[in-house]
C-alpha cells in the first residue's frame, strides 16, 4: 500500500513540473562563445581536410588579392613575408576594405581581422582555389602553396569596426 501512495505521489509531482523543465538546459549553461567554437573548429578541421585534396594550380598570370589579418600577423608579415598555406581572397576589391564583422562574416575567418593586406601573387604561383568554408554564399579564397615575400604585400589598410545599432 505505501508503494502505490508514493507511485500516485510521484504521477502527480511529475505532472505539476511544467514539461520544458524537465529538459537539459545544456546550451544555456555553457560558456558564452562556446558552441560557437566547436564549429569553428569543425569548420577550420573540414577547410583543412578539404584543401589537403584539391589539387594545387600555378597562377597563368599576376594576381593582386587580399589578407585580412590580425594587426600583430601584418607586422610579423611585412618583416618575414607570408607563410606557405596562408589564405586569401580570390581577388581584391577596389575602394574601401569590408569592416571587421563584415570580413569575418563573409570570409569566414575564426577572429574579428583588424587589417587587410593588398598583396599581388606573381604569374606561376602555385595556389589552390576553393569556396571559402563558413563564409558567405559563393565567395571563393585561394591558398599558398610556397612563402610570399614581403616584397609583394603592397598596402597595408587598418579596418574599421563596425558601429552598435543605436
Amino acid at each position: 500500500m505505501a508503494f502505490r501512495a508514493l507511485l500516485v505521489a510521484l504521477l502527480i509531482s511529475s505532472c505539476a513540473i511544467p514539461m520544458n523543465a524537465t529538459r537539459p538546459r545544456f546550451r544555456w549553461s555553457q560558456p558564452s562563445g562556446s558552441t560557437k567554437s566547436v564549429a569553428m573548429n569543425k569548420i577550420l578541421r573540414r577547410d583543412a581536410t578539404r584543401d589537403a585534396s584539391t589539387r594545387s594550380v600555378r597562377l597563368s598570370r599576376t594576381r593582386s588579392v587580399a589578407r585580412y589579418t590580425t594587426g600583430t600577423r601584418a607586422r610579423l608579415e611585412a618583416r618575414g613575408g607570408i607563410a606557405a598555406g596562408s589564405h586569401f581572397t580570390a581577388r581584391l576589391r577596389r575602394g574601401r576594405p569590408m569592416s571587421a564583422t563584415n570580413a569575418r562574416r563573409s570570409l569566414g575567418l575564426p577572429h574579428k581581422p583588424a587589417v587587410r593586406e593588398s598583396v599581388v601573387l606573381p604569374k606561376g604561383t602555385p595556389v589552390r582555389f576553393n569556396k571559402a568554408l563558413g563564409g558567405a554564399r559563393g565567395v571563393g579564397e585561394i591558398k599558398v602553396m610556397r612563402r610570399v615575400p614581403r616584397a609583394n604585400i603592397r598596402q597595408v589598410v587598418r579596418l574599421r569596426r563596425q558601429m552598435p545599432h543605436g
